[in-house]
């Protein structure tokens, strides 16, 4: 989903279906020097831009009559989707590729073990989230048993769109209950 990310990011000018109102999250284009000083969005002075999410956008293109496999090939021009794909299938596809987060700018201030151990040491508040790997035998829930954390979320909040939504600033600005649903439920644990 590269294209994607760099579609919401940094809208090409001869693109006609993407505009400046479709950068998602405020985040700037990778590939800018722009601030070097923190990745956007965990910056103090990051703000959002003005945008429309993915489902407005599809809405709109729904209604002009846009067909999605020309989107689809704006987002990713090495691909083509099979024939027999109908077209709102298409169309969630959209959904869901512009719904990826873009990938945070990497700081380039922290480049050694040693950074990150200043960056840790000048730090008040810190939180850690673990990916797959982490051993539930350590005390720490499970995501995507039948009764992990994301099946409890989908009963829980029915609107959450996916469960690694609450780990959206967007969503969770909108909703931050299930993201401390999640933390209770995780560090509660932890001794």
């Amino acid at each position: 989903y590269r294209f994607a990310a760099e579609v919401q990011r940094a809208p090409q000018t001869d693109n006609i279906f993407f505009s400046d109102e479709i950068i998602a999250n405020g985040f700037h284009s990778c590939d800018s020097d722009e601030d070097d000083r923190a990745s956007h969005a965990s910056s103090s002075d990051w703000t959002p831009r003005p945008r429309i999410g993915p489902y407005t956008f599809v809405q709109q293109h729904l209604m002009i009559g846009t067909d999605p496999r020309a989107i689809l090939k704006d987002l990713l021009p090495e691909t083509i989707p099979p024939p027999e794909l109908d077209n709102m299938t298409l169309w969630q596809i959209v959904v869901n590729i512009l719904s990826e987060p873009p990938k945070r700018k990497k700081r380039k201030d922290i480049n050694t073990i040693e950074d990150a151990v200043k960056l840790l040491q000048e730090c008040k508040k810190i939180i850690v989230l673990t990916g797959a790997g982490v051993s539930v035998s350590c005390g720490i829930p499970d995501f995507r048993s039948r009764d992990g954390i994301y099946a409890r979320l989908a009963v829980d909040f029915p609107d959450l769109p996916d469960p690694q939504a609450m780990f959206d600033i967007e969503y969770f600005r909108k909703d931050p209950r299930p993201f401390f649903k999640f933390a209770k439920v995780t560090l509660g644990k932890i001794q």
